[in-house]
């Protein structure tokens, strides 16, 4: 997964390409890195795709609230904690 490990708290980015509107709809959204499957191997070649679990999501993205999908990993922002952001 790169940068990204189970359970961190990301958002997803904007995505330049999309026209606007009606603009890239998971835009703002806020999830938690998932696992999709148990065994590594499986996701060797989708190194660049990260598996988000929606948590938080406004608009067009809200019936999307607690499903689970791929977002590329260069449209995610990692979230810090004060406390990480200390050390």
């Amino acid at each position: 997964m790169g940068a990204f490990n189970l359970g961190d708290r990301v958002i997803v980015n904007s995505r330049t390409e999309w026209p606007d509107p009606p603009g890239y709809q998971f835009a703002g959204a806020e999830g938690v890195v998932s696992r999709w499957v148990e065994y590594e191997e499986t996701l060797e070649g989708f190194s660049d795709f990260v598996f988000v679990r929606i948590e938080k999501a406004e608009g067009r993205a809200a019936p999307y609230l607690g499903g689970s999908y791929y977002f590329r990993a260069e449209d995610l922002i990692k979230v810090v904690s004060a406390a990480e952001a200390a050390l």
